[in-house]
Protein backbone atom coordinates (compact mmCIF):
# COMPACT_ATOMS: atom_id res chain seq x y z
CA UNK A 1 0.00 0.00 0.00
CA UNK A 2 2.31 2.51 0.75
CA UNK A 3 4.80 1.70 -2.09
CA UNK A 4 1.63 2.48 -4.06
CA UNK A 5 1.41 6.27 -2.71
CA UNK A 6 4.64 6.80 -3.01
CA UNK A 7 4.68 5.76 -6.55
CA UNK A 8 1.43 8.01 -7.23
CA UNK A 9 2.83 10.78 -5.16
CA UNK A 10 6.16 10.85 -7.41
CA UNK A 11 4.33 10.50 -10.68
CA UNK A 12 1.90 13.57 -9.67
CA UNK A 13 5.51 15.84 -9.02
CA UNK A 14 6.63 14.40 -12.42
CA UNK A 15 3.73 15.75 -13.97
CA UNK A 16 3.78 18.90 -12.18
CA UNK A 17 7.56 19.22 -13.58
CA UNK A 18 6.89 18.38 -16.93
CA UNK A 19 3.98 21.00 -17.01
CA UNK A 20 6.03 23.52 -15.52
CA UNK A 21 8.51 23.22 -18.16
CA UNK A 22 6.22 24.02 -20.58
CA UNK A 23 5.71 27.57 -19.06
CA UNK A 24 7.82 30.89 -18.76
CA UNK A 25 7.25 34.33 -18.13
CA UNK A 26 4.83 36.17 -21.26
CA UNK A 27 7.30 37.77 -23.65
CA UNK A 28 6.51 41.16 -24.43
CA UNK A 29 8.10 43.70 -26.68
CA UNK A 30 8.18 47.27 -25.26
CA UNK A 31 9.54 50.20 -27.45
CA UNK A 32 11.68 48.22 -30.11
CA UNK A 33 13.80 50.40 -32.75
CA UNK A 34 12.72 49.45 -36.55
CA UNK A 35 15.48 49.30 -38.53
CA UNK A 36 15.20 52.71 -40.02
CA UNK A 37 14.70 55.47 -38.06
CA UNK A 38 11.10 57.25 -38.82
CA UNK A 39 8.47 56.41 -41.73
CA UNK A 40 4.84 57.75 -41.85
CA UNK A 41 2.32 55.75 -39.83
CA UNK A 42 1.06 54.58 -42.92
CA UNK A 43 4.51 52.71 -44.12
CA UNK A 44 4.90 51.46 -40.57
CA UNK A 45 1.01 50.10 -40.47
CA UNK A 46 2.09 47.71 -43.93
CA UNK A 47 5.27 46.72 -42.27
CA UNK A 48 3.16 45.64 -39.75
CA UNK A 49 0.79 43.66 -41.52
CA UNK A 50 3.24 42.04 -44.32
CA UNK A 51 5.57 40.93 -41.73
CA UNK A 52 2.51 39.17 -39.57
CA UNK A 53 0.43 37.74 -42.26
CA UNK A 54 3.91 36.36 -43.61
CA UNK A 55 3.29 34.20 -40.64
CA UNK A 56 0.03 33.32 -40.20
CA UNK A 57 -1.40 36.40 -37.78
CA UNK A 58 -4.39 37.71 -38.96
CA UNK A 59 -3.70 41.74 -38.55
CA UNK A 60 -6.42 44.18 -37.96
CA UNK A 61 -6.26 48.20 -38.06
CA UNK A 62 -7.89 49.48 -34.26
CA UNK A 63 -6.36 53.16 -35.28
CA UNK A 64 -3.64 55.32 -35.96
CA UNK A 65 -0.43 53.52 -34.31
CA UNK A 66 -2.43 50.41 -33.27
CA UNK A 67 -2.79 47.12 -34.73
CA UNK A 68 -4.43 43.64 -32.98
CA UNK A 69 -2.98 40.36 -34.10
CA UNK A 70 -4.77 36.88 -33.67
CA UNK A 71 -2.34 33.68 -34.54
CA UNK A 72 -4.46 30.15 -34.22
CA UNK A 73 -2.36 26.80 -34.55
CA UNK A 74 -4.48 24.24 -34.04
CA UNK A 75 -6.32 24.36 -30.41
CA UNK A 76 -3.94 27.26 -29.21
CA UNK A 77 -4.36 31.28 -30.24
CA UNK A 78 -2.31 34.14 -29.54
CA UNK A 79 -3.44 37.29 -28.92
CA UNK A 80 -1.54 40.88 -29.06
CA UNK A 81 -1.79 44.61 -29.59
CA UNK A 82 0.74 46.28 -31.54
CA UNK A 83 1.37 49.99 -30.99
CA UNK A 84 3.91 52.01 -33.09
CA UNK A 85 4.85 54.61 -33.50
CA UNK A 86 7.51 56.58 -36.96
CA UNK A 87 10.14 54.97 -35.05
CA UNK A 88 9.45 51.93 -32.78
CA UNK A 89 6.69 49.69 -31.77
CA UNK A 90 5.59 47.09 -28.67
CA UNK A 91 4.25 44.10 -28.92
CA UNK A 92 1.80 43.31 -25.79
CA UNK A 93 -0.07 40.27 -25.22
CA UNK A 94 -4.18 40.71 -24.90
CA UNK A 95 -5.40 37.28 -24.65
CA UNK A 96 -4.63 33.39 -26.01
CA UNK A 97 -6.80 30.00 -25.54
CA UNK A 98 -5.03 26.55 -25.30
CA UNK A 99 -1.40 27.90 -23.85
CA UNK A 100 -1.91 27.50 -20.07
CA UNK A 101 -1.47 31.53 -19.59
CA UNK A 102 -1.72 31.71 -15.96
CA UNK A 103 -0.29 34.53 -13.77
CA UNK A 104 1.86 36.25 -16.11
CA UNK A 105 3.40 32.47 -17.60
CA UNK A 106 1.99 30.80 -20.45
CA UNK A 107 3.14 27.99 -22.65
CA UNK A 108 6.55 28.57 -24.39
CA UNK A 109 5.40 28.06 -27.92
CA UNK A 110 3.72 31.60 -27.64
CA UNK A 111 6.30 33.07 -26.67
CA UNK A 112 8.08 31.86 -29.95
CA UNK A 113 5.88 33.05 -31.72
CA UNK A 114 6.05 36.39 -30.70
CA UNK A 115 10.06 36.56 -30.67
CA UNK A 116 9.39 35.71 -34.59
CA UNK A 117 7.11 38.62 -35.00
CA UNK A 118 9.29 40.86 -33.26
CA UNK A 119 11.99 39.75 -35.28
CA UNK A 120 10.12 39.84 -38.90
CA UNK A 121 8.74 43.42 -38.26
CA UNK A 122 12.34 44.36 -37.68
CA UNK A 123 13.48 43.12 -40.66
CA UNK A 124 10.44 44.17 -42.80
CA UNK A 125 11.37 48.19 -41.60
CA UNK A 126 14.37 47.45 -43.73
CA UNK A 127 12.53 47.42 -46.50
Amino acid sequence: MRNGLVRITAGAFLLLGVAACRLAPVYNVEAHKFATPSAPLSVRAQQIKHAGTSRGWKMTDVGPGEIRARLTSGDHVAAVVINFTPSEYAIRYTGSEGLDYSGGQINKRYNGWVENLEKDIYSESRK
